[in-house]
């Protein structure tokens, strides 16, 4: 019982902290109101109860000597957002009395870096003229966005001001005054290198470059010790660049006595260490005055009757749409078509969707088969004869070798379909991961990887018998590796903006294709 009630009391310090730290995100919101608001996932979802768009940021890999800028988390889906913005507010936290995350202090700057890099190689531009300027963490260029703090150690000289108002498209890296210079300029040294990595993949730097427009990116931050002043804010057309700020929420105390409650910085990272089952952000700003206004020792009760009465809410709204959508089952104008749910891969005939893209009969419109990656399924017993293939593979970890196992099923059946030229979904719950996987496998066997992109089999695959030992020696003959699979990862990416494969599922695709 001592440890529920101090479980509970625990979770309402948290309830607490998290929405304290929301009226600071209103403060900036309000002022920068003409940016919109984008959660870095997943802590930076507790901090609104609404954002106009997600994207995902690892601290991980801003780490030291860990520095990278993932192919799996280009995060491209932000870049027309820029285009038409000119900038964005990213929300997110941290812990330990740090004034910022590392996804903030030094991913996102890579991440700037590196696709500012790639455009001025695809448009041929002379990148020498940014480089004496990577040490201007802090210049004045946006002084209100920027948590400046006074850095003594660091000059920049005439030459190298002169010769950033000469240049349109500066390539260097900004890091706020917290990351030191010597791993500032290690960070510097290996930014060609990343770039080099991301154009191996085959990044779509044109698409970017067309983004990005005359502007490149620049990453800007804000934290509750930012000093803003109302009356200066910039606009997007004052800037000459795009801007990318970081919003860190919460305040750099760590942990701290309130009036009633112990303010707890960055309580919401790590959310499946604290939140109960069933317990989301979009929960908590439903009910968030009925949270809030509970005991301390009641926060974990309540909690767990709101989500249990949430829950009996949400499958009567489900019940109830599903019966409006089957009355309205040839309306466009009541509800949205399957084309909503699903994107096509480029020029092939491979979608990859959510479950909702697979529901009869409007599947039937876009598609002449279907690859279900997921234990459920629609009924198609009253619809017409359709090639259709279940993969019951389970959500994230809790499928520990089903998918490697059933990969050789789904490449057979897509090689069948796709032979035919028949236009085939991919679907699993969301469209995110599991059907990613079977995609790109599909890609890696079947599609060549030049500028064509097409659909051009091995002679190979007319007499395999797909059988694991049989596909592993012909992977192994034409050289499959993990730069061919990013390759194709990519290519799906570009298309469907919201997959993002979890390394778990990507490392099962790296067994598949590649067991020793």
């Amino acid at each position: 019982f001592g440890c529920q009630q101090s479980r509970s009391v625990e979770l309402y310090d948290r309830m607490h902290s998290i929405y304290h730290d929301s009226k600071f995100i209103q403060e900036v919101r309000n002022i920068y109101s003409h940016f919109p608001l984008v959660a870095n996932l997943r802590c930076g979802r507790w901090y609104a109860p609404n954002f106009d768009m997600e994207c995902y940021f690892k601290s991980t890999d801003g780490h030291e000597n860990n520095w990278n800028c993932s192919v799996k988390r280009l995060n491209l889906s932000l870049l027309p957002c820029l285009s038409k913005t000119g900038g964005c507010l990213i929300v997110d936290s941290t812990r330990r009395g740090r004034t910022m995350p590392d996804s903030f202090a030094k991913t996102i700057p890579i991440w700037a870096a590196c696709l500012n890099l790639a455009v001025a190689r695809y448009r041929g531009l002379d990148v020498k003229d940014c480089s004496e300027c990577g040490q201007c963490a802090c210049s004045c260029m946006c002084n209100d966005f920027i948590d400046n703090h006074n850095r003594d150690d660091i000059q920049t000289t005439d030459n190298a001001n002169e010769k950033r108002r000469s240049s349109s498209w500066c390539t260097a890296l900004h890091t706020p005054p917290k990351v030191s210079i010597s791993e500032h300029t290690r960070i510097s040294d290996i930014i060609p290198r990343m770039v080099d990595t991301l154009l191996a993949a085959g990044v779509d730097v044109g698409h970017i470059s067309s983004c990005l427009g005359d502007k490149p990116l620049r990453t800007l931050w804000i934290s509750p010790t930012t000093r803003i002043f109302t009356d200066l804010v910039p606009t997007a057309k004052d800037l000459k660049f795009h801007a990318v700020v970081c919003v860190s929420a919460s305040e750099a105390v760590g942990h701290e006595d309130r009036a009633s409650y112990t303010y707890m910085q960055g309580c919401a990272d790590d959310e499946e260490a604290w939140a109960p089952r069933g317990f989301t952000p979009a929960v908590f700003w439903a009910y968030f005055k009925e949270i809030l206004s509970t005991e301390p020792e009641n926060c974990l009760l309540k909690i767990k009757d709101i989500v249990a009465k949430d829950t009996h809410v949400n499958v009567q709204k489900m019940a109830r749409v599903l019966e409006r959508e089957e009355v309205s089952c040839g309306s466009n104008d009541t509800f949205p078509s399957s084309s909503q749910y699903f994107d096509m891969i480029d020029t092939t005939n491979i979608g990859v969707g959510s479950r909702r893209a697979a529901r009869p009969p409007d599947v039937f419109e876009a598609f002449d088969a279907v690859i279900n990656v997921t234990p459920e399924s629609y009924s198609y017993k009253d619809s017409k004869p359709f090639p259709y293939l279940q993969l019951p593979v389970q959500e994230g970890k809790k499928d520990k070798s089903v998918l490697e196992a059933l990969l050789p099923t789904a490449l057979k059946f897509g090689y069948e379909q796709l032979s035919q030229q028949r236009r085939l979904l991919i679907h699993c719950a969301q469209g995110k991961d599991r059907s990613v996987a079977v995609a790109v496998a599909l890609l890696v066997a079947f599609f060549k990887d030049d500028g064509s992109r097409d659909f051009a089999p091995c002679t190979f695959f007319k007499t395999c018998k797909w059988n694991t030992d049989d596909l592993s020696k012909h992977w192994e003959t034409v050289g499959v590796n993990k730069l061919l699979i990013s390759r194709c990862l990519h290519r799906v990416m570009v298309s469907r903006c919201v997959a993002s494969p979890s390394r778990h599922t990507i490392n099962k695709l790296h067994r598949f294709f590649m067991r020793q």
